[in-house]
């Protein structure tokens, strides 16, 4: 079961949604989970029985999931039940400055990084009994609470608004003039905070609006692709699968649930 819900307005650009992940009767116990590099990061407190990671090992009870680059994998287990709160770009920032090349493509545990005492105190504010709509809620407030004991740095306010423009298509050079800085310190600032340079962002924006396009049945996948070849390289780098043979293969039970019959913003992260 997978169930997504929306923040409240004031943190829409901070958070774009929490989503409550089950598996309680063991449906997809040992079943591989893939998902896509996205431009977001995510912060998961589990509620249940951890589940595995792919490596080996076990999931931390709360995790911080920084920018991924390349596709990951997980493995359900009987009574697993988390919340993943879908932190934007921004809000990545916001909440987690300096952050961003200690978590690139790593799962950190949210008690070494930021102490046991912050990590018990956001799991054990969630109880089993909770709606996901409760939980939301819950964690709305521990996100408020969280900003506004600090204030956001110069430096990550330049790279949200440096962030906004690459997003929309703009290029580094405009994206640094826009800031009031050259595209030498705009990489620096990127890296900081996010991990990845502004061209690498720029790439995973482009894979995720490609791969929810295909996932939705639309005929836009090559937008912001130099040609159809431009476009496989890169699905092959960061998901080491092409566009064709994600459409003959990919599971179709997530090609649904993202489709139009859910009704929901084409978020593509699980292939």
């Amino acid at each position: 079961m997978l169930e997504i819900v929306f923040p409240a307005d004031t943190l829409r650009s901070i958070v774009h949604s929490y989503w409550v992940v089950e598996d309680l009767t063991g449906r997809y116990s040992g079943e591989l989970i893939r998902t896509s590099p996205i431009p977001f990061a995510v912060l998961s407190v589990n509620m249940g029985r951890s589940n595995m990671l792919a490596e080996g090992g076990t999931v931390p009870d709360v995790s911080l999931l920084g920018l991924q680059t390349q596709a990951r994998a997980w493995v359900s287990v009987p009574g697993t039940r988390f919340v993943m709160i879908m932190l934007t770009m921004r809000g990545f920032v916001r909440l987690f400055p300096n952050i961003g090349e200690v978590s690139r493509d790593a799962l950190l545990d949210f008690s070494d990084v930021f102490g046991d005492p912050s990590a018990r105190l956001l799991k054990s504010s969630i109880g089993e009994g909770q709606t996901s709509q409760q939980i939301a809620s819950v964690l709305d407030g521990w996100i408020v609470r969280r900003m506004s004991n600090s204030s956001p740095s110069s430096g990550s306010r330049q790279l949200a608004s440096a962030y906004d423009v690459i997003r929309s298509g703009g290029r580094v050079e405009a994206a640094a003039q826009h800031v009031g800085t050259n595209p030498r310190q705009l990489h620096r600032l990127f890296l900081r905070h996010m991990g990845v340079a502004p061209k690498q962002i720029a790439d995973i924006e482009r894979l995720h609006r490609s791969l929810s396009e295909l996932q939705r049945g639309g005929e836009s996948t090559l937008q912001g692709y130099s040609d159809q070849s431009h476009q496989i390289r890169q699905w092959r780098r960061r998901l080491n699968l092409t566009p064709g043979a994600y459409a003959e293969t990919s599971d179709q039970r997530m090609k649904r649930y993202f489709g139009q019959e859910r009704n929901l913003p084409p978020l593509s992260y699980y292939l």
